[in-house]
């Protein structure tokens, strides 16, 4: 059985000035992460909240830090930080190519539903809550399933 690796990061969406809105933005960056996590065999969830991006990326430990090494160099993003690295035996997100939420009533919802305030700011979080807050998530979110 392949070790399933789960890396959970952080990044501030960085608009240059006349380009897309915020939410135009997080929907572009959305559909090019289902097109190349199908390609990637990397299944994961984005949430975006407060001008941040939170992001799980599971697969092999090839296949997700080519695909972080990747998002690295997009210029949407910026302040990049990982929270985690995580291995495990199956994918929190096997469902998903790349599950989505733009939406902080519901993300604070998702929030209160895993036993964290939600009013608590997302990147201060550990790995394991944010994998538990995208869980709730996915059961009731956009996305692309795998």
């Amino acid at each position: 059985m392949m070790k399933i690796v789960q890396l959970v990061y952080s990044s501030r969406m960085n608009i240059e000035p006349g380009g897309l809105t915020r939410l135009a933005t997080f929907r572009q960056i959305h559909q090019t992460a289902v097109a190349r996590n199908k390609l990637s065999n990397v299944s994961g969830f984005l949430v975006f909240t407060r001008n941040n991006f939170i992001q799980v990326l599971e697969g092999s430990q090839v296949d997700v830090q080519a695909t972080f090494d990747r998002i690295k160099t997009d210029n949407r993003h910026t302040d990049f930080n990982i929270i985690d690295t995580l291995h495990c035996h199956s994918r929190a997100f096997p469902n998903w190519l790349m599950g989505a939420m733009h939406d902080d009533i519901v993300v604070q919802e998702a929030m209160l539903n895993a036993g964290i305030s939600g009013n608590a700011d997302l990147t201060r979080l550990s790995a394991k809550q944010i994998i538990a807050i995208f869980s709730v998530l996915s059961n009731r979110t956009e996305g692309v399933a795998a």
